[in-house]
């Protein structure tokens, strides 16, 4: 019972780690960067909607730019995942948190957040904001025209990634909103079969030990993330059950111990 199992690190695993390498996103990493460069280099803004099924790659992408972006310019980023903050008020003052601004515990008026992104903006210049999750925002039109805005007060000054789950993307803002946006559209298709057992690999040499992952036990688990629309989110959860299932047992992880999971998960069914 004291053994090491296979499983060397779930961190590789896990939505927290960051490959420096997204392989087979390349094309669409280039695009995004070719869209935000302007801005980049202090000339007029482009924002972004970036739609696609879950799984597709399309927060790791964004989230590679901005630490990229962070690193090697004077622009500042912020990471936002709209499940968390949903509102107007809570979208702003954790914007202001990602800045290393202080937020009372008690909260401030709306008002209030506003106009310190707008001295934050005054002083310490330009911002790239990613908006993941941007289906769950309560308010977007409203949101969009004052983060969009501030543009008209400082020029050049704030840009937006808008991440969102629908192929139509902005479709329901306002037309005032999506005027003032004016976004350039960028869809990520689904990974194939070979796409995601590519993925698997990168993982499988991170996470686990030596010979202790069978191609074929690969095999099963890409053909399950087919299932789910090449869902490469699913097929590195799957992996993750499986090793742990597989150090349960105390062997190598086997198209066995992946099917075993589908008896036992409802969310990894058999059918």
């Amino acid at each position: 019972m004291l053994e090491e199992g296979i499983l060397r690190s779930e961190y590789y695993l896990s939505e927290s780690y960051l490959p420096e390498r997204l392989p087979h996103r390349e094309k669409e990493i280039e695009e995004i960067v070719l869209i935000i460069k302007p801005f980049i280099y202090g000339r007029s803004a482009n924002n972004l909607v970036i739609s696609g099924p879950p799984g597709t790659g399309k927060t790791s992408c964004v989230r590679h730019i901005l630490n990229q972006v962070s690193e090697n310019t004077d622009v500042n980023t912020a990471y936002i995942n709209c499940w968390n903050y949903n509102t107007r008020a809570s979208l702003y003052a954790k914007i202001l948190q990602e800045q290393g601004i202080a937020i009372p515990r008690q909260g401030r008026p709306l008002d209030a957040y506003y106009e310190m992104l707008l001295e934050f903006i005054k002083k310490q210049g330009r911002l790239l904001i990613a908006l993941d999750e941007f289906d769950q925002l309560h308010e977007k039109s409203q949101a969009i025209y004052d983060l969009v805005g501030i543009n008209q007060f400082y020029e050049n000054s704030l840009a937006l990634i808008i991440i969102s789950y629908k192929r139509e993307g902005v479709k329901d803002l306002s037309h005032r909103a999506i005027s003032r946006l004016n976004p350039k559209l960028l869809e990520f298709k689904p990974y194939s079969k070979v796409e995601i057992l590519d993925i698997l690999r990168e993982r499988v040499e991170l996470a686990f030990r030596p010979n202790s992952v069978q191609e074929e036990a690969l095999e099963v688990i890409a053909e399950k993330a087919m299932e789910h629309n090449g869902d490469a989110r699913i097929a590195i959860e799957l992996l993750l059950e499986a090793g742990r299932q597989a150090d349960l047992k105390g062997c190598n992880l086997t198209p066995e111990v992946v099917k075993s999971l589908f008896m036992r998960n409802s969310q990894f069914p058999l059918d």
